[in-house]
Formats: structure tokens, C-alpha cells, sequence
């Protein structure tokens, strides 16, 4: 019997400081609508409060959903951060730090 891989467990992050896409909400329920088809789960929000290490220490990747002005997380300050960040039609500017 072929044992079941748990799926990979994705954080959608898509708060906005300026310009708000339109298709954030669409996106994001298209992405939880499909995961199960490329085994993930995707959890997702607005709250830069969630950064904490003990909550993203049950992901294995952030995605950054168009977030645009200094919304995001400032990586470079804070080394905790690992495993895989993804940035989908994002600006630059909301990712101070990022590599």
C-alpha cells in the first residue's frame, strides 16, 4: 500500500498599504479551491501578527499574494523566517529585504 504524502502547508499573506487588486479575493479562493489537486493547503491572511516563529514553523512556504506599499514582512530584520517565500505580482517595496 502506498503511503498518502501530507500535503505541503502554504500561508497566503495579500495585506495592502496602497493600490488594492481587485482580484486578491478571487485569487486566493481559487488557490484553496485547487490545492488539494497539487497536494496543499493553503491558510491565508492579512495579519502581520501571524509572523510569529511558533505559527510559521507549521508552513513550508509564505506566499505573497499582491501586496503592495511597506505591508510585508521586512525579512532582513528578522532571520526566523525559512523554508520557501513565493511573490506573486508583487511590488518590490513590500518586500524590504527580500532575496
Amino acid at each position: 500500500m502506498a503511503q498518502t504524502q501530507r500535503p505541503a502547508r502554504i500561508l497566503i499573506y495579500s495585506a495592502t498599504a496602497g493600490f488594492r487588486h481587485d482580484s486578491i479575493p478571487t485569487a486566493i479562493a481559487a488557490l484553496k479551491a485547487n490545492g488539494s489537486a497539487i497536494n496543499v493547503e493553503f491558510d491565508s491572511t492579512e495579519d502581520k501578527t501571524r509572523f510569529t516563529v511558533e505559527n510559521l514553523s507549521q508552513y513550508d512556504a509564505l506566499l505573497f499574494l499582491s501586496t503592495t506599499g511597506e505591508s510585508a514582512y521586512n525579512f532582513k530584520s528578522d532571520p526566523r523566517i525559512v523554508g520557501a517565500v513565493v511573490l506573486l505580482a508583487a511590488n518590490e517595496s513590500s518586500h524590504t529585504g527580500a532575496q
